[in-house]
């Protein structure tokens, strides 16, 4: 099984969510796919970004589908091995693994924000 420690859930009373209240195994599923927005401006800009584009979120953030499940967990990170990269990493649930234009989309609108390209781990 893949763990995934992007980010902890724990109650958040801002943010409502049942989604917030589940582990995250549970809320992630078991099989996860990645897309990172690589060489952000700034850890700040970039978190600033997602409170604008998730509103009422902090981190852990979440982008969830229509009905509140979850589609993705999402972290800003410097990775500093090698060259230094500050980004945002998007975990995708298997539950929705092929739901990527909706995180694309989002990365996509944090870009125009905070500069920086988007890859994926496939």
């Amino acid at each position: 099984m893949l763990q995934v420690n992007c980010c902890r859930l724990s109650p958040n009373p801002s943010f409502k969510r049942d989604a917030l209240r589940r582990p995250l195994t549970q809320t992630l599923g078991h099989h996860v796919k990645s897309y990172f927005l690589d060489h952000v401006s700034s850890i700040a800009a970039a978190e600033d970004a997602l409170r604008t584009e998730l509103s009422g979120q902090e981190h852990p953030w979440l982008l969830l589908s229509s009905n509140g499940e979850v589609v993705a967990c999402i972290d800003v990170a410097a990775k500093l091995v090698g060259e230094k990269n500050l980004h945002v990493q998007v975990n995708m649930s298997g539950k929705h693994y092929s739901e990527d234009i909706t995180v694309i989309d989002l990365l996509q609108r944090i870009r125009t924000k905070v500069g920086g390209s988007v890859s994926h781990d496939a």
